[in-house]
């Protein structure tokens, strides 16, 4: 999914920033990597209050490395490396927001700390042992709460404080659509392992949670499809298909192994409707510039999907959840994981922009971050 990701961002932009679209997405990775290591897996997965894990498993302590024939434990190594590519994945989403505005060194600051105060707190509410989220009620299969509302909700921070590109209105052009076809499909194989890994184990819930992953996905397109039918019939943009996928893969991820056949189908279908409104509403009323669209696909689409979760549980979950109490506490955890995501990251924010600039100047976003930070264009023909 890294890597799709990072196809993904390279052909979102324009050719002078393709390459430093794509490094930004590796640095993530080590940096997030290092953080979930030292302190992140602990602080999410240990016993400690209802807010904040202990230091049980600081720097990998007490870590299994056992192979194991039944399901995966909390405290095996194969659960730590899973879910840090959770934390990974999420972080990559909040930097798409501001590409071709946001410098490489932006990143690398940003990046660390907003995995230790927004990613590592909401995870360990949501999944870890005693956990506010948890104790509520809360339901979330595979991070609709944990990563797709924190990184849709983060993102319209930083877009709203970061502002649009130079020439925002004036331009349509993107390195190369084949790069975004590709990324897109990296990312859709990869989230079978994203929801499908959840289950921890093969049974019934993974084969659930890999079907759901692809029959909302498709739902979607043909839904976003009729949509674009509707406003602009000549016209529909090979990265509208890309976001139709993301959006229908991030409305299942909460529900996906509890849900039933057609369920995934109808929230992927709702869910290529919203996000492609919301797309519009951005753009055109709100003159957000999203890069990536991040919070249209991720944040509205996440809690569309966790709202919905308890209203389409497939026979075998509706014998372990109450559809009622279920859906107030994921209402009550929405509200305040979308609050907190938003008002952490402006925080954030403010104080690096004591440290550095938090956008380029004007020349250098002219000229483009591939020649200002790399020496190099993505092609030399």
């Amino acid at each position: 999914m890294c890597f799709g990701i990072a196809f993904l961002y390279s052909g979102l932009v324009r050719f002078k920033n393709s390459i430093s679209s794509a490094f930004q997405v590796f640095c993530v990775i080590p940096l997030v990597s290092l953080v979930w290591y030292l302190v992140g897996f602990s602080l999410v997965f240990s016993e400690g209050s209802t807010l904040i894990g202990g230091r049980q498993f600081f720097t990998g302590k007490g870590l299994s490395f056992s192979i194991l024939e039944g399901p995966v434990t909390d405290t095996n190594l194969i659960f730590f490396m899973f879910q840090m590519t959770f934390a990974i994945v999420a972080s990559i989403i909040v930097i798409g927001s501001v590409l071709e505005r946001w410098s490489l060194k932006n990143t690398i600051l940003f990046t660390p700390i907003w995995t230790l105060l927004v990613y590592i707190p909401v995870a360990h509410w949501t999944w870890g042992p005693g956990g506010w989220v948890k104790e509520l009620g809360g339901v979330d299969f595979a991070g609709g709460l944990v990563v797709h509302i924190t990184s849709g909700f983060s993102s319209l921070a930083l877009t709203l404080t970061i502002g649009r590109r130079k020439n925002y209105f004036h331009f349509i052009e993107k390195y190369n659509n084949h790069l975004i076809l590709m990324g897109t499909a990296l990312i859709w194989v990869g989230w079978f392992g994203f929801n499908g890994g959840s289950a921890l184990q093969l049974n019934s819930q993974f084969l659930t949670a890999i079907w759901s992953s692809f029959a909302a996905p498709i739902a979607a397109i043909l839904t976003w499809l009729f949509v674009d039918f509707i406003h602009t019939p000549h016209r529909t943009y090979v990265s509208h298909i890309s976001l139709a996928i993301i959006a229908g893969l991030v409305a299942i991820t909460p529900s996906a192994g509890y849900v039933s056949m057609f369920g995934s189908l109808f929230i992927g279908g709702c869910a290529g409707v919203l996000c492609n409104y919301s797309v519009r509403i951005m753009h055109k009323v709100f003159k957000q510039d999203d890069t990536a669209d991040a919070f249209s696909s991720h944040g509205i689409c996440g809690i569309f999907g966790t709202l919905a979760l308890p209203f389409f549980l497939n026979d075998e979950s509706q014998t372990i959840f109450n559809k009622t109490e279920v859906f107030q506490a994921n209402f009550i955890s929405t509200l305040i994981i979308a609050l907190y995501s938003f008002c952490m990251t402006l925080i954030i924010l403010k104080v690096l922009s004591y440290l550095l600039p938090l956008r380029l100047t004007p020349n250098k976003e002219l000229q483009g971050l591939d020649l200002i930070e790399h020496g190099e264009n993505a092609q030399n023909v």
